[in-house]
C-alpha cells in the first residue's frame, strides 16, 4: 500500500507552455520518448506451422513493394515508414495487387524461402528477434530482386537498379540453415544470428555513409537501404506494431531520496517532485484521473474526443535481466479479425493455421493471457534501473486517440505536497507557490504541504525537510 508517490518535473514543464500545475495535468508520454531504449520492449519467439511463417515472408514482400512505391515518388532520402498492420487488401489498385502478387509469388519459388519453410516448424526451440532478422536478412537479397524484377516488367524501375551483393559468407549461412541439421539449439543460432545482425548493420551503414560521402543520389541510397537495412527495420516494427497497442506512461517513484533521480528526472536538482497520495481499493493503489476515453463521429464534422474518469493505477516496475517472453504468431492483438484471418492465419488455397485458434476464438483465456502479457512487458525492467524505485501508470491507446490529446487530469486533492529540488531558484519556489495558493484559496483548502531536499552530513544521503 502506498502512502504517497512522487512525481518528478521540471519547473518549464509545471509553469512554462504546457502549465501542468495550473491545469492538474499528467502527461502520459508515448512508448519513444521514455528515456530507456528498451522500455517496451517485446522479448518475442516465433512458433508456427508454414501458414503462418509463408504469411510472414509474404508480409516482407508486401512491406517492401509499399516502401518501394512510395520512394520512387521522393527525390530525396529519407528513412521510410513501414506499416507493420498493411495488408493486401489494403493497397490501393488493382494493379499494385497483382504487383504484389507475382513478387511475392516468385520469391517464394526460390530455394532460399521454400526450404526456409520446411525446417523452420520443426527446429526444437522456436526462433526470437535476432533469428528472424537474420533468415530476412539472408533471404533480402532475394526477396529485393523478385520485387524490382516486377517493378521493371513495369517500366518503374531499370533491369537492375544496384548492384547485388555476393557474399559467400552469406551464401554459406543459409545453405547451412536451410539444408543443415534440425537439431539447432535455440541459444547458439540465436548468438549465430546476433554477430551476423551486427555484421550486417554495420555494412548498412558503412554503405550508406559510403553513397553520402559520394553524393549519390536520393533514388540509389534508398534502393541500397531497402536491401541492407530494411530487414532489421522491418522486423521491429512488425512485432511493435502487430503485438500490443501504443501506450503512454507517467512515471513516478516510491522515493525522492535518490540523488540520481532528481538529477535525471527533476531537471539537474533544479525541479520539483509532485507528492501525490493514492487512493487504494482492494490491494490497488490508483490515482483518480480524467482523459480520453472514446470519440463520436457526427457525419461529415471532425470527431470529438470524449473524456471520462479513469483509474490510474500505479504498477510497481519488476527490475529484473531476464524480460518477459511472448509469442508472437499467438499475439496478433492490434490486427481486425477479418483481415488477421485473411492475411495471417490462411493461404490462398484455403489452407490455415492450426496453432493460433485462441485468437480467433476470442475467448476469455486469449484476451486474459494477451492482457497479462501487456501488462508484464510495461512494468518490466533491467536491473541498471533499480534504483528508481519506480511505479508507473500505463494506458492502452488501441484506437490512436491520446496522440492528439497525451494529457490526463488530476483532482487537486490528489495533490498533497511539492518538494523543492536542491538548486530550485527561489523565484521558481514562489511562483509555485503562488499557484498553489490560489488553487487552495478556491476550494478553502488548507493542509497543503511544500518540503525541500537537502544534504544530511552525518546520514551520508539527501533527505525531504
Amino acid at each position: 500500500m502506498l502512502d504517497v508517490i512522487y512525481r518528478f518535473r521540471p519547473v518549464e514543464n509545471l509553469l512554462g507552455k504546457f502549465k501542468e500545475l495550473e491545469r492538474r495535468q499528467i502527461y502520459m508520454a508515448p512508448t519513444h520518448e521514455q528515456n530507456d531504449p528498451m522500455d517496451g520492449y517485446k522479448n518475442v519467439t516465433f512458433r508456427g506451422d508454414e501458414v503462418l511463417w509463408e504469411n510472414l515472408l509474404r508480409h516482407y514482400v508486401l512491406a517492401l513493394v509499399w516502401v518501394m512505391t512510395n520512394i520512387l515518388l521522393q527525390d530525396d532520402f529519407e528513412e521510410p515508414n513501414i506499416p507493420a498492420t498493411l495488408t493486401e487488401d489494403d493497397l490501393p489498385t488493382d494493379e499494385l495487387r497483382r504487383l504484389y502478387r507475382e513478387a511475392s509469388d516468385a520469391f517464394l519459388k526460390e530455394p532460399g524461402p521454400a526450404s526456409l519453410l520446411t525446417i523452420v516448424v520443426r527446429l526444437q526451440e522456436p526462433l526470437r528477434r535476432e533469428g528472424v532478422r537474420m533468415i530476412l536478412t539472408l533471404l533480402s537479397p532475394a526477396a529485393f530482386a523478385a520485387v524490382t524484377a516486377s517493378f521493371h516488367k513495369r517500366g518503374l524501375l531499370p533491369a537492375q537498379p544496384i548492384e547485388m551483393p555476393k557474399t559467400p559468407s552469406l551464401h554459406t549461412i543459409l545453405e547451412a540453415f536451410t539444408h543443415g541439421t534440425t537439431e539447432i539449439p535455440e541459444a547458439p543460432l540465436e548468438s549465430l544470428a546476433f554477430v551476423l545482425n551486427s555484421v550486417s548493420a554495420e555494412q548498412a551503414l558503412r554503405m550508406l555513409f559510403k553513397l553520402e560521402h559520394d553524393k549519390v543520389g536520393g533514388r540509389s541510397r534508398h534502393m541500397h537501404y531497402l536491401l541492407w537495412g530494411f530487414p532489421a527495420r522491418y522486423i521491429d516494427e512488425l512485432i511493435d506494431q502487430l503485438v500490443h497497442p501504443p501506450w503512454g506512461a507517467a512515471c513516478f517513484s516510491a522515493t525522492c531520496t535518490n540523488a540520481a533521480v532528481w538529477a535525471t528526472y527533476g531537471a539537474g536538482h533544479c525541479g520539483v517532485a509532485l507528492v501525490y497520495r493514492p487512493v487504494t481499493e482492494e490491494g490497488r493503489s490508483f490515482i483518480p484521473l480524467i482523459g480520453v476515453t472514446g470519440s463520436s463521429t457526427v457525419l461529415g464534422k471532425p470527431s470529438n474526443l470524449i473524456k471520462g474518469t479513469i483509474k490510474g493505477q500505479l504498477r510497481p516496475i519488476t527490475y529484473t535481466r531476464e524480460l518477459p517472453k511472448i509469442e508472437f504468431f499467438q499475439s496478433l492483438g492490434t490486427i481486425p479479425r477479418g483481415k488477421l484471418e485473411r492475411a495471417w492465419l490462411s493461404l490462398g488455397n484455403g489452407k490455415r493455421s492450426t496453432v493460433v485458434d485462441g485468437i480467433l476464438k476470442e475467448d476469455a483465456e486469449w484476451r486474459q493471457s494477451y492482457w497479462d502479457s501487456f501488462d508484464r512487458i510495461v512494468t518490466t525492467k533491467l536491473e541498471d534501473w533499480k534504483h528508481e524505485e519506480e511505479y508507473r501508470i500505463v494506458l492502452p491507446d488501441m484506437l490512436g486517440l491520446r496522440q492528439d490529446d497525451p494529457y490526463v487530469e488530476y483532482e487537486f486533492s490528489s495533490l498533497v505536497g511539492i518538494v523543492f529540488g536542491m538548486k530550485t531558484n527561489e523565484s521558481d519556489k514562489l511562483a509555485i507557490m503562488k499557484e498553489i495558493w490560489r488553487q487552495c484559496q478556491a476550494i478553502n483548502r488548507d493542509d497543503f504541504s511544500f518540503y525541500r531536499m537537502a544534504f544530511h552530513a552525518e546520514k551520508g544521503q539527501l533527505v525531504r525537510i
